[in-house]
């Protein structure tokens, strides 16, 4: 264990072994979400949560490790920036899309779908509840839900077909009476315009 913190661990790796990158890592991964940190997400912090089984910490579809290849990921649970089922980082062919570097608190400032009842005043679940996940061939797609969402629940879809393209769907079920204001929120790195 040594001088390494939260008990991480070093490996010894034979340095005649070829770099190469893990493979495993490749295609759609979905990063569960430890016990002891469900515990202190929900239980601890006195906040709703799914259960364990079907929670996740982080969801990540990646082609390869080089620059050019593509990158997404999706937010499993609420970190300090209430931040869960939306797209912290995607780039693709050498360049940066999509980021959310903010700390503003709230979907608003994120990739997200930003959902208002007027008032925001509940405290959101911790985490999402992933609801499907699969990979066949060079397809992939996940399905995610944020319960109780201001009086909503949103589901995210993420559908990828390797090297060609991702389609994003979002959809807010509304759970309790009236009026809402919603908004898909896309975060450039820089500013752009139609021409």
């Amino acid at each position: 264990q040594g001088d390494f913190p939260l008990r991480a661990a070093s490996y010894a790796v034979d340095p005649a072994a070829a770099e190469q990158p893990p493979a495993y890592l490749s295609g759609l991964s979905i990063v569960p979400l430890g016990p002891r940190r469900h515990q202190l997400l929900g239980e601890l912090a006195g906040r709703k949560i799914p259960p364990a089984s079907v929670c996740f910490d982080k969801a990540c579809f990646r082609s390869g490790f080089a620059p050019q290849d593509a990158y997404l990921f999706l937010q499993g649970v609420q970190a300090a920036y209430n931040d869960a089922n939306s797209l912290p980082r995607y780039t693709d062919q050498g360049q940066v899309w999509l980021v959310h570097n903010s700390s503003q608190i709230g979907h608003y400032y994120r990739n997200a779908l930003f959902v208002s009842n007027g008032r925001n005043d509940t405290e959101l679940q911790a985490a999402v509840r992933l609801d499907a996940a699969g990979r066949l061939g060079e397809f992939a797609m996940s399905s995610t839900t944020l319960d109780g969402y201001y009086g909503t629940d949103w589901q995210r879809a993420i559908f990828w077909q390797q090297g060609r393209w991702f389609v994003v769907l979002d959809r807010a079920t509304v759970r309790e009476p009236g009026l809402y204001a919603l908004q898909s929120v896309w975060r450039l790195p820089v500013g752009g315009a139609w021409n």
